[in-house]
């Protein structure tokens, strides 16, 4: 393995970065990205960094724009939360809720989840609780939509007792 390739003299640089990210953005497949660095550097061993440099670099780029995007997804599409809860369908058998609502499009984004031991009104607070101070307590729903199961009303009322409260069950 020559010198260009050793971890320590590998470092994607902030132009590269940007180039890259773009092309990422748009669909280009990351081998193809590093097939057009080399041919802009010369030969693979004069690119400064290897494919997996790169592979690296899109997995950070992707928990910069995750975590600065789902305080902003909610902040846009956060009027109408629907709370909701499954435990019958998933590999353990617990509690699994879901907070997401529906973009300008009608697409569904999820906002959150979580995956309980029980399901009672303490657990369906603490979800509440939590999930509104990662949106940073700056926007409440105008109304909420759940199953409709008592723990989770409970939590609901408890949490946001000024909203409107849906049930898709019809109760």
């Amino acid at each position: 393995m020559g010198v260009p390739f050793l971890r320590s003299h590998t470092k994607v640089r902030s132009p590269d970065k940007a180039s890259a990210n773009t092309m990422h953005k748009v669909g280009i497949k990351t081998s193809h990205i590093m097939d057009f660095a080399a041919q802009q550097s010369g030969g693979y061993d004069k690119v400064g960094y290897t494919q997996k440099d790169l592979y690296n670099n899109f997995t950070a780029q992707r928990k910069i724009e995750v975590a600065d995007g789902d305080a902003e997804d909610y902040m846009c599409f956060g009027d109408v939360l629907l709370f909701d809860v499954t435990y019958r369908t998933n590999a353990y058998g617990k509690p699994f809720v879901m907070l997401a609502g529906v973009n300008s499009h009608f697409q569904t984004t999820i906002f959150g989840c979580a995956l309980l031991t029980a399901e009672t009104v303490e657990a369906y607070t603490w979800v509440l609780e939590k999930f509104l101070d990662s949106m940073g307590n700056e926007k409440m729903p105008v109304s909420v939509m759940t199953n409709g199961a008592k723990a989770m009303r409970r939590a609901t009322k408890t949490v946001l007792p000024m909203l409107v409260i849906v049930y898709a069950n019809g109760i």
